[in-house]
This record gives C-alpha cells, sequence and structure tokens, in this order.
C-alpha cells in the first residue's frame, strides 16, 4: 500500500496521465477470445477463455457435446475476490474433460493454490493443493489424480495472509500425487530436489501423450539445460511411494549441458526439442 501510494504521487503530476489512461482503455475495449480447445469424449468438451473488453481478467466458458451447444460459464476469475486482487493461475482439465484443476494466487504472489471444480456440475471439490510455485498440474489418464511440485512452507511465515511477503530462499523442491477425494496431507511424495542431488534443483513433470510415460524435469536453475528422467507409469504401482517411484527412474539425460523437452513417443522411442548444437533448438 505504501508503494502504490509512492506511486501515485508522483504519477498524479504527469499531465498526460489521462490522456494515455483514455488511449490504452479505448484500444483495449474490444471482445478477445482464445483459442478453442477439446477435451473428453463423452461428452466432449469445447473451452476457450473469452473478455468482453474491459474485464481484469478473461472467463472461461464450455459447449458440451457441440459448438452449437448454448454457452456455459465455467470459472469467472473477476468474482474470486471482492477487490479483484485474486488471479487465475494455470487452469488443467483432466483427461476425460470432466474435473477442471485451476490455480489462484493472491495479491500478486508467486504462491499457487490448486482448486478442482467438477465441469458440468460446477461443483467446487474439497481437494485443495498449498504451498505450490513454478508448477503446473499434470493428470493420470485414468482421472484419479494429478502430479505437481511444491515446497515446503516457509518457517518466516506464521501468519499466512501475509503469503508472498517472505524473504526465504526456497529449497528443495518436490514431487507429489494426490489422489482425488484425498487430503493434501496424504498425497504421495516421490522425489526432492536433495535425494536427486541438491537441495537447490528443481524438479517438475510432465506425462506423454499416451499417458504412459512420466517426464521428470531437473533443472539447476532458470538457465536452459536440465536433466530428464523417464518412469512407466502405466503400472500405477509405479508411484505408489517413493522408493518404487525412484527405482523406475529411467536417466535418459543425466547432466545439464544443454535443454531437453519430450515431445511426443512411439512406444519406447521418444521426440525431443533441444538446444544441444542448436541455440535456436532443433
Amino acid at each position: 500500500e505504501q508503494q502504490v501510494d509512492i506511486c501515485d504521487a508522483y504519477l498524479s503530476q504527469c499531465s498526460a496521465r489521462d490522456t494515455i489512461y483514455g488511449a490504452l482503455e479505448e484500444n483495449l475495449n474490444f471482445p478477445r477470445y482464445g483459442v478453442p480447445f477439446r477435451k473428453g469424449e463423452n461428452p466432449v468438451i469445447y473451452c476457450y477463455s473469452y473478455n468482453s473488453g474491459l474485464q481484469n481478467q478473461s472467463v472461461l466458458y464450455y459447449h458440451a457435446d457441440s459448438l452449437d451447444a448454448p454457452r456455459t460459464l465455467l470459472l469467472d476469475p473477476n468474482t474470486l475476490s471482492e477487490d479483484g486482487t485474486t488471479s487465475l493461475k494455470g487452469y488443467y482439465f483432466s483427461h476425460d474433460g470432466k474435473f477442471l484443476c485451476y490455480g489462484l494466487s493472491a495479491a500478486g504472489s508467486d504462491w499457487i493454490e490448486f482448486h478442482v471444480k467438477e465441469v458440468l456440475t460446477g461443483k467446487e471439490l474439497d481437494d485443495v493443493i498449498y504451498w505450490c510455485k513454478f508448477t503446473g498440474i499434470q493428470w493420470t489418464h485414468d482421472n484419479r489424480g494429478f502430479f505437481y511440485s511444491r515446497y515446503d512452507k516457509p518457517a518466516s511465515n506464521a501468519d499466512e495472509s501475509n503469503k508472498g511477503t517472505e524473504t526465504d530462499k526456497l529449497r528443495n523442491m518436490q514431487l507429489y500425487y494426490h489422489r482425488l477425494g484425498s487430503s493434501q496431507s496424504e498425497d504421495v511424495f516421490l522425489v526432492d530436489g536433495k535425494t536427486l542431488g541438491d537441495e537447490e534443483w528443481m524438479v517438475s513433470a510432465g506425462i506423454t501423450y499416451c499417458g504412459e510415460w512420466l517426464e521428470l524435469y531437473i533443472s539447476p536453475s532458470c538457465d536452459p539445460v536440465n536433466r530428464l528422467y523417464l518412469v512407466n507409469i502405466a503400472d500405477v504401482g509405479s508411484y505408489a511411494d517413493a522408493n518404487t517411484f525412484q527405482s523406475r527412474m529411467i536417466k535418459v539425460v543425466d547432466n545439464f549441458d544443454y535443454g531437453y523437452d519430450a515431445i511426443n513417443n512411439e512406444g519406447t522411442v521418444f521426440y525431443f526439442e533441444t538446444n544441444h548444437e542448436a541455440s535456436n533448438y532443433r
């Protein structure tokens, strides 16, 4: 609030402020649609984002079965807080399109709190995931749960209303599996940076289009380099506990010389995008 007061006091002296504001408002005030995409089969869900012009955040809508079906509101992030400071930070459909996991951030914080709702009914489930940063959600193709990364709650954060104001350095990112309908305390810990070699490393997951392989990305920093391991998750027992998961990790790339990103696979043949001997990637 003090920063806002200082900024406003300075900008209020700018004679062109109202002119610039008016020009920006005029140029942004037009309807905008996101690229539509489809999920699931029974029914097929066609989803897209829409902004009427001056909404702070775009709204998610869907059509069930057909693009000609009535439009249904799925999620309006503009209504999530009275002061408008809660923002949508990513949304992820289950493979069958029946569930939506979406992330919320309060007051510009990097911390993300994930929630889950039923798509067709709009019912909010009790599943809530806390203390997440720099992570997405990867649903298993059986639609029973998802993988995500998180940190421990910072020691200095006794008052969670001040979440995001901590100055602690975050260490030891952890990968978990959450089963739908359970509490976060029951989530299965799988691996962390310390176990992989260094508690400073970041750990994130991806899943192949076939749904049978988990891609484990290990990064030492924000530099475009990473290690890449694979785990066959066709057997759900592969992620039943940390020992089993770690014993089944296949180390495809085990150094930080270059960056690798799995694009697709045909069985055990994988295709990657890389900057290895290609600064613009290949």
